[in-house]
């Protein structure tokens, strides 16, 4: 009995692992022809008026770190596929987005740290920082508001050090490494206490 038991847990926890990695290679597939899409939108017209407006959107937002958004998705995308991250889940999403978005602020720096540069966290100035992203002229809504933040309280360079280290301790979790299989072991008998208990 318990050696059935047993044989069927491991062959659950195959067919789990199988449907793991071919929700992965999914994601991974998803995100290189999303990337590729962009790089195509952003640097060239095949993708006529729709190319333009997603190039303006993204440069709203990140100024010129939208150039650098293509390639993100598609080295993740890589990652993913070959297995160099953890499990695809919200956790990842949320923590890959956060690294971008820190080189984002990265990038405001040099904005946000120019002579005469004024902290402003009004509509005014979303409206200035979106419209001056487009223009290549500041790093974007996301990235001038939230630089600015540690910037006005730590300096650029201590935002600088904020941003590093956030971006070290999010790709832990994030590319295959020691930390990130810890967390996903923890993650995975807490899901198999639950399933015992139900």
């Amino acid at each position: 009995m318990g050696k059935t038991d047993t044989s069927s847990k491991e062959k659950s926890e195959e067919l789990r692992a199988r449907g793991l990695r071919i929700r992965d290679i999914i994601y991974g597939v998803l995100l290189i022809v999303i990337g590729a899409f962009l790089v195509l939108a952003f640097q060239t017209t095949l993708i006529g008026t729709v190319g333009s407006v997603l190039l303006k959107f993204f440069q709203g937002c990140f100024g010129m770190v939208a150039f650098i958004l293509p390639f993100y998705l598609i080295v993740f995308g890589i990652l993913i596929f070959v297995r160099g991250t953890a499990h695809v889940c919200l956790r990842t999403a949320i923590l890959s987005a956060i690294v971008f978005l820190m080189i984002a602020m990265i990038n405001s720096g040099r904005f946000i740290g120019a002579e005469g540069f004024k902290y402003d966290f009004g509509i005014g100035a979303m409206s200035d920082y979106v419209k001056t992203g487009v223009e290549l002229k500041s790093g974007g809504l996301l990235g001038m508001y939230f630089g600015s933040i540690p910037a006005k309280y730590a300096g650029v360079k201590g935002m600088y050090l904020i941003c590093g280290a956030v971006i070290f301790v999010c790709l832990l979790f994030v590319i295959n490494t020691p930390v990130s299989r810890f967390v996903e072991r923890h993650a995975e008998k807490r899901r198999a206490k639950k399933e015992a208990e139900a």
